[in-house]
Order: C-alpha cells, then structure tokens, then sequence
C-alpha cells in the first residue's frame, strides 16, 4: 500500500496503516484502505493471495493531483487497480461521506463511471452504493 501516517506536527510514519486481505470460502476480499496507484502492490497480492473476489478500492478524494496522487488514487486509477487484480467485482470506498479534497461530492461517481466505460467494464462489477445502501454479490 502507498501512502502516509501523521495526526500531528511530529509524529510522521509513526501509526499502523495498511491494507488488508480477508481469507474467505468465496475468495479472497482485498481491502484497500486509502492509498495511491501501485501496479507493484496488485502484483503482490496476486502473488501472494490470488485474483480477489471482491476489492474495496478508494474512490476519491483525489484533487488536486499535484499534491494527492501519490496517497490517492484518482477513479481512473481505481478502475486500473480493479483490472491490475483481476478481481470479479469491487465497491468504491472514500466517497460522498467527508469533503476531503477539493474535488466535487458528485465527481468520484461521474469520474468512475467515464473510467468505467474507457476501460470497457461493466458498471455492475465496479458498484458505489450510496451511504446505507447495501448489495448482494454472485455466489462464484
């Protein structure tokens, strides 16, 4: 995963921050947490683990990217991770919750659905449900 930790003037890099991959019957779940775009960490984790069945991959809070790229990844770059795991589905995280960066509350769901169709995937592999919302995955 890349990215930092801090919560004050003094303390860079001194908190736990990770991802994390969830063993289950079904395949393997990918939590991503918050982190910027790493092909070399997707490798990994197929490596290691497999393709994942489902992965939580952040969505936003993505601009400016002069300053956010490294720790966040943009949709775009979402979209590219999804297809990088070669997962079958994956949920949006990090959006429509706190205004963390400067881009707009609808952009992560605009700019994920436009990677989506760049990219050829089926919108209905890569879901952002609205806070409460909830969904079922396919068995296999």
């Amino acid at each position: 995963m890349q990215h930092w930790s801090a919560r004050g003037l003094f303390d860079r890099m001194e908190a736990l921050w990770g991802a994390f991959v969830i063993e289950a019957p079904g395949g393997p779940v990918y939590f991503l947490a918050d982190a910027g775009y790493a092909k070399a960490l997707s490798e990994e984790v197929l490596t290691k683990y497999g393709s994942p069945r489902l992965s939580l991959i952040p969505v936003g809070a993505y601009e400016p990217r002069w300053f956010m790229a490294y720790n966040h990844m943009n949709p775009e770059e979402a979209v590219q991770t999804f297809l990088d795991l070669g997962g079958r589905h994956a949920v949006g995280t990090q959006y429509e919750v706190f205004a963390m960066a400067d881009e707009g509350y609808d952009d992560p769901r605009r700019d994920l659905g436009a990677a989506l169709q760049r990219h050829g995937v089926d919108p209905s592999r890569f879901l952002l449900p609205k806070p409460g919302e909830w969904f079922t995955l396919p068995a296999r």
